[in-house]
C-alpha cells in the first residue's frame, strides 16, 4: 500500500509538471544549472562531466529526489529544488534567468553556496519580474553573490531588491563573438526583427500590440533608403522558423528594394550586425547588443503614443532626454529625423557623444573573462 501510495504522488507531480521522471541519482558536481532553458550557452563553456543541470519548469523530476520530500512531508516544489541542491552539493549554482525571482530565495538556505546569475536578455519597466519586485515581501530574503548584468543601469536596478555584489559584464552571448570592422557596408541599415512565432498563435490584439509598430515603420525607412540610395536588410531572430519569419515580412513590404537575412545559429546574428553601418530596431536586445559592439543605432520605442505602447522606453531604467537617434512617434517627418541623424552623422561624431553614454547600458567584455575569472578563483 506505501508503495501504491509513493507511485501515485509520482504520478500527480508528473500529470501536474508533465514532466520527465529520471530515476538515477544528481551526480555530486561542483556546479550546479539552475533552469536549463536559458543555460545552454553557458554549459557550452564547461566539460560535460563537471556541471548537473536542475530543470525547474517541469520538464524533468527526478524520482529520488521526490521520494526525499516525501520523507520529510513536504511536497512543495521549493522543497523539491532544496533537496536536490542538497544531494548535488554543488560549489557554485549558476543561473542563465536572471529574472527568476524564485532564484534569488535560495541563497539565505545554502550560505556556504557561490550563487551566480547572468543576465540573458534587455530587462523591461513592466515586465512581470520588476512589478513582482515592488512588492514589500520582496525586498527582504532575496540573495545572491553575484549578478553579472549588461551595464551599471540595469544593475542599480536591481540592488534596490536583491542584495549582490555587482560585475557589469554585458550579454554573455555577445560576449562569445569578436568585434569585426573588416566587412561594414557604407550607407547601410539593418533592421532587427521583432516578430516571434509564439505570438501569431495569440489573439488578434496581441499580435497587433507587437507588430503594428513594424507595420507602420518599415514601409517608411524603405522609402528613406531608396531617396539616399542606402542598402536595406531585415535580420530574421527565428532559426526554426524562418520561412514564416520572411513570410510575414514579404505580405507586410509590398514595395521597394529589401533582403531578408535568416539567421542561422545562435550566434550568426553579431556577425551580422557587424557587417552594417546603421542598426535599427524598436526594442530587441539585439540592438542594444549592437551598441555595445559600438554601432551607430536608431531606436524606435513610440513609448508615448497611445497606439503604439511599450513596456518601457529606450534605455530604461536610464532617463534618455536626447532624441538624437529615438523616436517615439512613427509620423514620416519623425522617422526621417532621426534617420538623417544617424546616417550622416561620422562615427567619430557619434562616438564622441554617444558611446561613453552607452555604456551605462550595456558593457562587452571579449570572452567573459570576468565571469571565467571568478568561476576560476571559487
Amino acid at each position: 500500500l506505501a508503495n501504491l501510495f509513493v507511485f501515485d504522488l509520482i504520478d500527480k507531480f508528473k500529470k501536474l509538471f508533465k514532466a520527465k521522471l529520471i530515476y538515477g541519482r544528481p551526480k555530486k558536481r561542483n556546479i550546479l544549472f539552475f533552469d536549463c532553458q536559458n543555460s545552454k550557452i553557458i554549459e557550452k563553456q564547461f566539460k560535460k562531466n563537471t556541471y548537473e543541470t536542475l530543470t525547474v519548469r517541469g520538464e524533468s523530476l527526478n524520482v529520488n529526489i521526490i521520494l526525499k520530500m516525501l520523507m520529510n512531508f513536504n511536497l512543495s516544489f521549493k522543497s523539491y529544488v532544496f533537496h536536490y541542491i542538497s544531494y548535488v552539493s554543488p560549489k557554485i549554482i549558476i543561473t542563465f534567468t536572471d529574472n527568476s525571482i524564485f532564484f534569488y530565495k535560495f541563497k539565505k538556505m545554502f550560505p556556504h553556496i557561490i550563487f551566480i546569475a547572468v543576465q540573458n536578455g534587455v530587462r523591461l519597466k513592466h515586465e512581470s519580474t520588476f512589478d513582482e519586485l515592488r512588492g514589500d515581501c520582496s525586498k527582504k530574503n532575496l540573495q545572491a553573490d553575484y549578478i553579472f548584468t549588461f551595464g551599471k543601469a540595469i544593475n542599480d536596478e536591481y540592488l534596490k531588491y536583491i542584495k549582490f555584489n555587482p560585475v557589469f559584464l554585458g550579454s554573455f552571448r555577445n560576449n562569445l563573438v569578436p568585434i569585426s570592422k573588416k566587412n561594414e557596408k557604407k550607407k547601410s541599415i539593418l533592421f532587427i526583427s521583432a516578430w516571434r512565432s509564439y505570438f501569431r498563435n495569440k489573439k488578434k490584439n496581441i499580435e497587433n500590440r507587437y507588430y503594428s509598430v513594424e507595420d507602420k515603420l518599415l514601409p517608411l525607412i524603405i522609402e528613406f533608403c531608396e531617396n539616399f540610395k542606402i542598402k536595406f536588410c531585415i535580420a530574421g531572430c527565428s532559426i526554426s522558423d524562418w520561412q514564416q519569419e520572411k513570410e510575414y515580412y514579404s505580405k507586410m513590404i509590398n514595395k521597394g528594394k529589401w533582403s531578408f537575412i535568416r539567421r542561422k545559429n545562435e550566434l550568426s546574428n553579431y556577425k551580422l550586425i557587424d557587417r552594417f553601418e546603421v542598426i535599427a530596431f524598436t526594442h530587441s536586445t539585439l540592438g542594444y547588443e549592437a551598441l555595445a559592439r559600438n554601432k551607430k543605432i536608431v531606436t524606435f520605442s513610440c513609448a508615448n503614443s497611445r497606439e503604439f505602447r511599450s513596456s518601457s522606453p529606450f534605455g530604461w531604467p536610464l532617463k534618455i532626454r536626447k532624441n538624437f537617434f529615438n523616436s517615439k512617434s512613427l509620423t514620416k517627418s519623425e522617422v526621417f529625423r532621426v534617420l538623417k541623424n544617424v546616417v550622416f552623422i561620422s562615427k567619430r561624431q557619434w562616438n564622441k557623444n554617444y558611446q561613453k553614454f552607452f555604456k551605462e547600458i550595456i558593457n562587452f567584455d571579449s570572452n567573459n573573462k570576468k565571469f571565467i575569472n571568478l568561476i576560476k578563483k571559487n
